[in-house]
């Protein structure tokens, strides 16, 4: 799996919390896929799937700011 993703952050201080964590938030999210079958990232409801996973990873690591959602930029599944 190939991704990049932007997330969309509500107000000034949420931004500067992501850039600040954005090594613990790559960790958690590449420890959660490694935890997932290949089929549970397939198609459009994989995509969502892990865009949602994404974003509560990314709210429980900078808690109490928090992000609207996540967008992929890319999204390869080989």
């Amino acid at each position: 799996l190939r991704f990049r993703m932007a997330v969309e952050v509500t107000g000034g201080g949420g931004a500067t919390v992501v850039n600040d964590t954005q090594a613990q938030i790559n960790d958690a999210i590449q420890q959660h896929l490694r935890g997932r079958e290949r089929q549970e990232l397939v198609g459009v409801e994989g995509a969502d799937r892990m865009r949602n996973d994404a974003r509560e990873i990314i709210n429980r690591l900078i808690a109490p700011e928090r992000i609207n959602g996540v967008i992929f930029k890319k999204f390869v599944l080989q």
